[in-house]
C-alpha cells in the first residue's frame, strides 16, 4: 500500500505479470520516430517570465535524458533567478551528461549565492563520477515509437508512458540512452556498440475491481529491434492494477490517477526484463 499526504487518496499498486520474449525472425520497420514536448520545456526555461515555470522546466528537461536538453541547461545557469539556476544545476546532475563539467565549473567560480553553489558542487561530483563509469557503457538504446492503443485517449497517460519509459531505461547499467533526434544508426557505427530501438505499446488500459476496491489494469509491451537492419529480437511485457477504496474515487481527479499510476507501474514490470533483453538482443 502506497501512503500519500493528506486529502490525497490511498491507492495500492499490484504488479500482476511480466513477461520477456526473444524471437530470431526478421521482420522489416521504418525508422522509427517519437516527438516530445522538449521543444515547449526549452522555450518555458528561456523565456517564462515566472521563475517557477522556468524552474518546472529545467527540472523536466532533466528528467527527459535527452542531449537536446544540455545547451539550454547550460544557458539557464546564468538565469537572473538563483531558484532557476539551483534547478539548471541540479537538471544537469539529472541528465548525466559529463559534457557539462567546463560550464559547471566556470557557472562555479561566477556563483555569488552559495546555495546555488552547493548544488553546482554537488553536481560536479555526480557527474564526474558518472564519467569515469561511462567507458563501461555497453549498449546504445534509443526509444522509438511509443503508442497509446488502449482505447483511453488521454495525455496524461501517454506522457505517464513515455516519462517512465525513458527514466527507467535511462537508470539501467551499461546502457546509454540515445536523444530523440540521434541518428541511431549513425551512432551505433561511429561508437561501435550494439545499438538498440524499444518501440512501446500501451496494449490495454481498462477499469479493475477487486472486493471494495476499484481502479484500473494496464498492460503494455516493448519490441526490442537491433539496427542497422531493425531485426526483431524480442519484447518485454508488463502488467498492472492501480486500486483505491471505492469511496475515495469520487470524480475525474481520482480516476485520471489511477490511470497514471497503472500505466506507470505497467511500464516499470515490463522494463524491469529490459536488461536480459537487450543483452541477448545485442548477441
Amino acid at each position: 500500500m502506497l501512503g500519500f499526504k493528506a486529502g490525497a487518496i490511498r491507492r495500492s499498486i499490484t504488479p500482476v505479470g511480466l513477461a520477456v520474449v526473444l524471437t530470431a525472425a526478421a521482420t522489416p520497420a521504418s525508422t522509427p520516430s517519437f516527438a516530445d514536448d522538449s521543444a515547449s520545456l526549452r522555450k518555458d526555461l528561456s523565456g517564462g517570465s515566472d521563475f517557477r515555470v522556468r524552474v518546472a522546466a529545467a527540472l523536466a528537461l532533466g528528467k527527459s535524458k535527452s542531449r537536446d536538453a544540455l545547451d539550454p541547461l547550460v544557458v539557464a545557469l546564468s538565469d537572473p533567478h538563483a531558484a532557476v539556476r539551483a534547478a539548471a544545476a541540479a537538471a544537469l546532475g539529472s541528465l548525466g551528461d559529463a559534457d557539462a563539467l567546463p560550464a559547471l565549473k566556470k557557472a562555479r567560480s561566477a556563483e555569488q549565492t552559495e546555495s546555488v553553489r552547493s548544488q553546482i558542487d554537488a553536481t560536479i561530483t555526480k557527474l564526474g563520477q558518472s564519467s569515469a563509469s561511462s567507458a563501461k557503457t555497453k549498449f546504445l538504446i534509443q526509444i522509438g515509437r511509443l503508442e497509446n492503443k488502449s482505447g483511453m485517449n488521454s495525455s496524461a497517460v501517454s506522457q505517464a508512458f513515455k516519462s517512465t519509459a525513458r527514466e527507467r531505461l535511462g537508470s539501467l547499467p551499461g546502457i546509454e540512452l540515445l536523444s530523440d533526434t540521434a541518428d541511431p544508426s549513425a551512432e551505433a557505427k561511429k561508437r561501435q556498440l550494439p545499438t538498440i530501438v524499444l518501440d512501446g505499446n500501451l496494449m490495454t488500459l481498462q477499469k479493475a475491481k477487486d472486493g471494495r476496491d476499484v481502479g484500473y489494469q494496464a498492460k503494455v509491451e516493448f519490441m526490442i529491434r537491433k539496427l542497422p537492419d531493425q531485426t526483431l529480437k524480442g519484447s518485454v511485457k508488463g502488467d498492472a492494477k492501480a486500486l483505491a477504496a471505492a469511496e475515495a474515487v469520487r470524480g475525474d481527479r481520482e480516476n485520471s490517477q489511477l490511470q497514471i499510476d497503472a500505466v506507470t507501474a505497467a511500464t516499470q514490470i515490463a522494463l524491469k526484463g529490459a536488461p536480459r533483453a537487450i543483452e541477448a538482443a545485442a548477441k
